[in-house]
């Protein structure tokens, strides 16, 4: 089932996205409990994506309260302590953890290595830093020292223990440090060197792959970061409370941090965001952590904080010399992994994240490479970077503004892309040069899909964009938590009803239907103030409804409600193409229900005839019908035709949608139960 989002005067989009129950998991024809079984005893993952119970809406009272929720970890290292004790009497203080918490936030202390062992598996956004104390044994570092997110471990002896033969076979090991003052300080110079070294970046080819390869979601990624930004740069916006807030509750134990940030609420105006980005405190780090992360809830937070950065970029390269000609270099310690991403795609474009640093200076970017030789998990890497044109992304030489002048930087905003030239080893040096050069070059499918999913993120109600954005990328929770925040700010009769039909579409995903069919009705009773008079809203709401219906196996209602919106959509003066396709989608899937199977094939092809002719090729809508004919050549016995539409819903899921979205995880297993048949039909023919 689909549904369909309202029209606004604030352009919200009408697009509709594909509703996923029990019903369409792992095989549309069998009931959920069969299905269920059928898929394990076939071997076959199982996905189950999580049913919340129905909860009263609530009101939450500010943004930095959600994003504390969503962000334990606002850095991009966490300090793991293991201090083991044989007379279990030895324990580590409060005030030991404070002074580190003023170097590393996230502190996380343990008496059991397995505990210990066990924390650091799940780790996979930062760098752990890890401290031996008390009893310490190579059993526990020889278990740990291959974690991939390992970075360092410091011995902390304050009887400066004597170095053990087997110190010296673990390149992780840092030294002994009999006191927590010299420990803070290469803690300190340590973290210095991650965050600059944490660079993330998507490899994409200058045209879309044509396989159906996950690499090609990672790519995918920049355009929703495209988005983002440009929610976050057209924003009137001023207020930054939420930013101070969330720093607040998130240092309170960094007294530093907490200086720091008592001195933004006195002093700070938009001029200062280079010097205060640059500034040896915690805004660096935590922004571009939160870049890299995809963390859209924390990146609303530093929301103003980002624009004014951005703005002073565009307002700093337009006053000072242009770098166009010019070659730059930023040097950094990349892990094996990403290294290796890096070989293979020597022809393709890499694009960047977050706000990027680079120098003029050769030598202190060849510094920072050298960091990682000896180091068997990391290579060292030379970007040299040649400016031939300005390609709108702004970047400009701040060398009179940032804190560290001797360093002749020069500061990229958001969303740089970059044609990668060649990639050679300097055996001399011990390191690895890639170079690139600034382009504005993109894949047409993508562009013209950002621009399509662009219309519905021009709210004035910043708010609802991020909503949008969040309900896209699938993050349901976080889009109801953003609606939410738009109600009260929300006036306007028409801005309150789509805002309604949109907080109900998050509760279906949320399969909490008994709260979508609250909202569905709060906005039809609407109507006496004239917000759903438009015809058209109300197909697009009786849509909606039926949806919901379908989704709780009352067909009756279902139909009753589909039927509703299809009588005001025959009419001419309430044509709406995107309705039409969506209701022939749901019709299909009544149809197959019922066992009319060539019918529900005609629905499909009406709906997949309109998709393609008014959205992009790669919109995940037009996957959704795919999936719709595919599960329809199943019920007629043509796996053949089942498979082929499985792997174009696929394909195309694999084009548009984030890593992991619940879509593409249906259309995985789709794929595969289609498969499955088509190998037992044709042994079966044998």
């Amino acid at each position: 089932m689909a549904t369909e989002r309202p029209k606004s005067g604030y352009q919200v989009a009408k697009t509709d996205w594909q509703i996923f129950t029990n019903n369409g998991r792992f095989d549309n024809e069998l009931p959920p409990s069969q299905r269920l079984n059928r898929a394990k005893s076939a071997g076959y993952k199982v996905f189950v994506l999580p049913m919340p119970k129905p909860v009263k809406p609530k009101h939450p009272t500010t943004i930095s309260e959600k994003a504390q929720l969503q962000a334990d970890n606002v850095e991009n290292c966490v300090l793991v302590w293991l201090h083991q004790s044989t007379d279990g009497k030895s324990k580590i203080s409060q005030e030991s953890k404070t002074q580190l918490q003023q170097v590393v936030n996230s502190v996380k202390i343990f008496a059991d290595p397995t505990e210990c062992q066990a924390f650091m598996s799940k780790i996979k956004d930062e760098k752990i830093l890890v401290i031996l104390s008390g009893e310490i044994e190579e059993n526990f570092v020889s278990n740990i020292h291959d974690e991939k997110q390992l970075e360092f471990i410091y011995i902390y002896s304050p009887n400066k223990v004597k170095e053990e033969l087997w110190f010296t076979e673990y390149p992780e090991i840092r030294g002994i440090y009999d006191t927590i003052r010299s420990l803070s300080e290469q803690l300190g110079k340590d973290v210095k060197t991650i965050d600059s070294s944490l660079l993330n970046f998507e490899i994409m080819e200058k045209a879309l792959s044509k396989n159906l390869s996950k690499e090609s979601q990672q790519e995918v990624m920049f355009m929703y970061d495209q988005l983002f930004r440009n929610i976050v740069l057209k924003a009137p916006d001023e207020n930054m409370e939420d930013m101070y807030e969330f720093c607040e509750e998130k240092y309170r134990a960094n007294h530093k941090a907490q200086a720091f940030i008592k001195e933004l609420r006195t002093t700070y105006t938009a001029s200062d965001s280079i010097k205060c980005y640059t500034r040896d405190e915690f805004l660096y780090g935590m922004l571009n952590k939160a870049l890299r992360t995809h963390q859209y809830d924390m990146l609303y937070v530093l929301r103003v904080f980002i624009r004014h950065l951005h703005e002073q970029i565009a307002e700093t390269q337009k006053a000072t010399e242009s770098i166009v000609g010019k070659t730059l270099f930023r040097g950094l310690t990349m892990d094996n992994e990403d290294f290796e991403r890096l070989q293979k795609n020597k022809d393709a474009l890499l694009s960047i994240s977050t706000f990027l640093s680079t120098s003029l200076d050769r030598k202190v970017a060849l510094d920072f490479a050298k960091q990682a030789v000896g180091n068997n998990k990391k290579v060292g890497l030379l970007m040299e970077i040649t400016v031939e044109k300005d390609t709108g992304v702004p970047v400009a030489n701040i060398s009179t503004i940032s804190n560290f002048e001797y360093e002749k930087e020069l500061l990229f905003s958001m969303g740089s892309v970059f044609r990668i030239n060649s990639l050679k080893h300097l055996s001399n040096e011990g390191i690895w040069v890639v170079s690139l050069t600034l382009t504005d070059e993109h894949d047409q499918r993508l562009t013209a899909l950002k621009e399509h999913f662009q219309k519905s993120l021009t709210n004035s109600n910043n708010c609802v964009n991020f909503a949008q954005l969040m309900y896209k990328v699938a993050k349901w929770e976080k889009s109801e938590y953003f609606y939410l925040m738009a109600l009260p700010i929300e006036t306007s009769p028409q801005g309150r009803y789509v805002l309604y039909n949109n907080l109900a579409m998050v509760k279906d995903k949320l399969e909490q239907y008994d709260a979508a069919l609250h909202f569905y009705n709060k906005s039809l009773a609407l109507k006496e103030t004239g917000a759903s008079n438009d015809a058209s809203n109300r197909a697009t709401t009786y849509n909606n409804i039926g949806t919901v219906y379908y989704n709780q196996k009352k067909m009756d209602k279902a139909i009753e409600y589909f039927e509703k919106a299809i009588k005001i959509c025959n009419s001419e003066e309430n044509k709406n193409e995107e309705l039409e396709a969506t209701l022939h989608a749901n019709i299909a899937g009544i149809l197959n229900d019922q066992g009319k199977h060539d019918e529900a094939l005609q629905k499909c092809q009406e709906a997949l005839a309109i998709r393609t002719r008014i959205f992009p090729e790669i919109d995940p809508t037009i996957a959704s019908t795919y999936s719709s004919l595919a599960s329809t050549m199943s019920h007629k016995k043509l796996y053949t035709k089942a498979v082929e539409y499985a792997e174009k819903a696929l394909y195309i899921d694999r084009q548009s949608l984030p890593p992991e979205h619940p879509q593409t995880l249906i259309h995985e297993n789709n794929l595969e139960v289609y498969k499955q048949r088509l190998e037992q039909h044709q042994q079966s023919d044998k």
